[in-house]
């Protein structure tokens, strides 16, 4: 959900689907904390009581950080979600919710593997966001799209590779044309 917690038809859906995504376990429990708004960007710490010196994006440090900002409306997280469709040959309007835009990425597979595979690259997207967020905060990094783009590629490859049936492809076909190798 990020950002609006009711739990709605939609909410069940995604969180019933997200379990069964063929990413690594932590990587899913932290996609789930952030649809319950429990995990710890610098407003949801300020909620909680905990002092943060400057709670603005560490992405694009123009609005304040907060779940829907974090990964999806920040200038940095738009720019990213654009160049994996992009990479993904895929048209998508992001929509204003995580919930929104977990269903429409999770549905732009065809086939079943498609769908597995587009639903690992969503939680790689969360994923390499929310690492590279964490080293600019931790270890005075830069905000860095190509970076965080092939991150993506790389840990979205391991992880269909490792245990999505079918996926013979190289890292190679994955980086370059990736529709050809989920189709």
């Amino acid at each position: 959900m990020g950002g609006e917690l009711s739990y709605s038809s939609d909410f069940i859906l995604v969180t019933k689907s997200l379990w069964k995504c063929k990413a690594p376990i932590k990587c899913l429990v932290f996609c789930w904390q952030v649809f319950m708004n429990a995990f710890p960007c610098k407003s949801l710490l300020q909620v909680r009581g905990v002092e943060v010196e400057n709670n603005l994006c560490s992405l694009c440090s123009l609005f304040i950080e907060d779940p829907i900002h974090l990964f999806l409306m920040c200038p940095m997280a738009f720019n990213i979600w654009l160049s994996v469709a992009n990479w993904l040959e895929v048209e998508v309007v992001l929509p204003n919710s995580l919930t929104s835009l977990y269903l429409y990425w999770t549905n732009l597979g065809i086939y079943k593997k498609s769908k597995q595979c587009f639903k690992v690259v969503w939680v790689s997207v969360i994923w390499s966001l929310w690492l590279h967020r964490n080293g600019i905060i931790f270890q005075q990094g830069v905000m860095d799209c190509k970076e965080v783009l092939d991150n993506i590629k790389m840990r979205s490859w391991k992880w269909i590779k490792s245990s999505v049936p079918g996926c013979s492809f190289s890292y190679s076909n994955w980086y370059f044309s990736p529709r050809l190798c989920i189709s």
